[in-house]
This record gives structure tokens, sequence and C-alpha cells, in this order.
């Protein structure tokens, strides 16, 4: 406005010369607030940008150190329950094998047990057998009305408690029992050949004795008997 009116006087003009003079002053600073002022803003700018980047950094850090801190209490956790399964595993199969050792231990103790009682059991009924046959012996040695007679009966008397302790031997020795057998079958081969000449000497005098030798004969070797004697072969090689 000023400077579009005329001056009029000195006054004037020095007065309009200040006047620009001031403003000018105040263009400059006004330029020097706005310079400062989009420098300030500038750096405001940079520091806002430093700071995001370096959060986003500190977060990208903070994320890749809690997953490696998740991943190593995951493997921590891992390894311990790999820990606990391997020695819960151990300490089955410990128990497990202990239980084995035990049951099997157990298992030979009542068998040993159970042979035990079967071989007490076998060989008191074989005392009982051969102190009843020694009682029967013992009559007939003391009173040997038929001599002929009486030595064939001890002969079968025999035959039990030979029987009884070959049958309590092999239980006792498994191992000796196909000898044991041998001598059991072969008394008892003996005491059938015993029976039938007790029988002999039982049915007679010595003139019905040939009668009697005969008529066993005939009947060993009678068909009925041979046929039937088949028949019990064949079933005891079906069964």
């Amino acid at each position: 406005k000023l400077q579009n009116e005329a001056p009029s006087s000195s006054q004037d003009l020095e007065f309009k010369d200040e006047i620009e003079s001031k403003l000018s002053a105040l263009d400059a600073k006004l330029a020097a607030l706005k310079s400062e002022a989009t420098m300030l803003y500038t750096n405001l700018d940079n520091r806002i940008n430093t700071t995001d980047i370096r959060e986003r950094q500190d977060a990208v850090r903070m994320s890749r150190d809690m997953e490696t801190n998740a991943a190593a209490q995951r493997n921590y956790v891992d390894a311990k329950l790999s820990n606990a399964q391997a020695a819960t595993d151990a300490k089955l199969n410990e128990i497990y094998q202990t239980l084995g050792d035990y049951k099997a231990t157990t298992q030979i103790r009542f068998d040993t047990e159970r042979d035990l009682i079967y071989d007490w059991i076998a060989g008191t009924f074989a005392l009982l057998g051969f102190l009843v046959t020694l009682a029967s012996v013992y009559g007939h040695t003391r009173k040997k009305h038929q001599p002929d007679i009486q030595r064939k009966i001890l002969t079968l008397l025999w035959m039990p408690p030979i029987y009884s302790a070959c049958s309590w031997l092999s239980l006792l020795y498994p191992a000796a029992a196909p000898g044991l057998n041998m001598v059991r079958d072969g008394y008892e081969a003996y005491t059938i050949w015993a029976f039938g000449s007790f029988l002999l000497s039982t049915v007679g005098d010595d003139s019905h004795r040939p009668h009697v030798v005969g008529i066993l004969r005939r009947l060993s070797l009678s068909p009925t008997r041979n046929s039937n004697f088949q028949m019990f072969n064949s079933k005891q090689q079906n069964h």
C-alpha cells in the first residue's frame, strides 16, 4: 500500500524506507523460519522413518528370537519327553523281565514241589505195597505146608514191590526209565511163567498134570483164541 502511494515529503520517504527495510527483515526472518521449519520437518520425518525402520527391525529380531526360543523350548521338551519315555520303557522292560523271571522261577518251584509230592505219594504207596508183600512173604516162609506151591506164590508176591520200585525209580530218575522198564518187563515175563507153573502145581497130582497141560496147549492153539488175540493186537495198534 505504501509502495503504491506517492511520497509527500522527505519524512514520508524516510518512513517508507524504514518500513520497507523492516518488511525486508521480516521477509528474511520468515524465510529463515520457513527454512528452519522445513529442516525440522525433514529431520523429524527422517527420525520417524529411522525409528520405524528400527522398530520393524526390532520386531523382526524379537520375532526371530521368540521363534528361536520357542524352538529351543520345544526341542528341550521333546528331549525331556523322549528321555522320560525311554526311561519308562526301560523300567517297564525291567519290570516285565523281573516278572518273567519270577514267573519262570515260581513255575519251576511249583513243578519241583508238585513232582516232590508225586514222588512222596508214589514212594509211600510203593513202601506200603512192599510192607504188605513182606508180611505175606513172611507168613509163607514161616509155614511152608506146600513148599512147591508156596515157592511159586513167593515168586508171584514179589511182582508188586518190584513193579512199584521200578515205577517209582523211573519217576525219580527219568533217564534210567528204559533200563528199569526192561527189568520190570523181564520180571513180569518170569512172573507169567511162574503163574503158569503155579496153575500146574495147584490143579492136582502128577497124574492130572499132563491132561491139564494138553488142555492149555489146545487153548493156546485154538482159532478162537488166536482171532481174539489178533483183534486185541489190532485194537492196541489203532489206539
